[in-house]
């Protein structure tokens, strides 16, 4: 399995598609995410999220790659089973309360959780992978 890392001026435009993940927001998802009790519209969440993604440093770059390549070992036995690419991208955390999450073929990751320590960085992408592949099969 392939890891793109995306920039944040690409992943900008990722993260502010409208999509399902959007689209079944309540106005309190909204306004829990955006921090208000003012009313507030799916639009204001969309131009909020296009402004929480961050570039990758190359040693972040480094380290992601290496645990792709440690879990595309690991995972040999499945291979049939797994996405061809995954999109990786980095943001503040301020949009999902600094949890790591998935929407589509991508995984967003906060700044926090990407200083993790190696090991747990690595299990944090498997988890989320697994919800990646979990949400095309079921």
């Amino acid at each position: 399995m392939k890891s793109e890392l995306i920039d944040a001026q690409t992943a900008s435009s990722i993260i502010a598609t409208k999509d399902d993940y959007i689209s079944k927001f309540s106005e309190f998802d909204l306004q829990s995410r955006l921090g208000t009790s003012e009313k507030v519209s799916k639009e204001d969440l969309v131009e909020f999220l296009s402004q929480q993604t961050v570039d990758w440093t190359n040693s972040e770059e480094i380290i992601v790659n290496r645990i792709f390549d440690e879990l595309d070992i690991s995972y040999a036995p499945y291979k049939e089973y797994l996405l061809d690419s995954v999109k990786i991208i980095k943001t503040t955390g301020r949009e999902e309360c600094n949890a790591a999450y998935t929407r589509n073929k991508c995984v967003y990751v906060p700044i926090s959780m990407v200083q993790w320590p190696y090991d747990e960085l690595k299990e944090l992408i498997a988890h989320e992978l697994f919800h990646i592949k979990a949400r095309i099969y079921c």
